[in-house]
């Protein structure tokens, strides 16, 4: 028994397609769509985000200097297709943090959100990370094994 509390309000008595538009989630093995690497960012957003606003959140999440600054693989920039495929797996993890903040949610779950990358480009991320929730009104909840990735967390439980 017990109960999840949104806003005060029990989570059983609210809309789950409502509920689901206020959560984003970063997974440790996220997946993408065959399709453009704008699509695959644009997933997910209520409204379709501006290209400013897209590549804000691919600097954020570190994945501006991938894409922009290899034009073998990404000839066409974000309008390049992507697949899960033709992605490494800390790509996809930059692909699914910029995803998360486009959706601009006011809950943020990363679960183990940035594994698949190396320990600076992690920082990275989570200083990006830091700076862009800290001036927004939102709760993140961070499941990981690196204490490092829990520094900038205003609670550990």
């Amino acid at each position: 028994e017990g109960q999840l509390l949104f806003d005060g309000v029990d989570i059983k008595t609210l809309n789950p397609v409502w509920v689901r538009r206020q959560i984003a989630v970063v997974s440790q093995r996220p997946r993408i769509f065959h399709t453009s690497l704008l699509d695959n960012l644009r997933y997910g957003c209520e409204l379709d985000p501006t290209e400013e606003e897209v590549q804000e959140a691919c600097k954020a999440s570190r994945l501006y200097e991938v894409i922009f600054h290899n034009p073998v693989r990404f000839p066409l920039g974000i309008h390049t297709r992507v697949s899960n495929e033709t992605l490494s797996g800390g790509e996809l993890q930059r692909v699914a943090v910029a995803r998360a903040l486009l959706q601009d949610s006011p809950i943020l779950i990363l679960d183990e959100a940035t594994s698949a990358l190396d320990l600076r480009s992690e920082q990275l991320v989570h200083t990006a990370l830091e700076e862009v929730l800290s001036s927004k009104s939102c709760t993140c909840l961070v499941i990981t094994h690196r204490l490092s990735a829990l520094r900038w967390m205003d609670r550990i439980a």
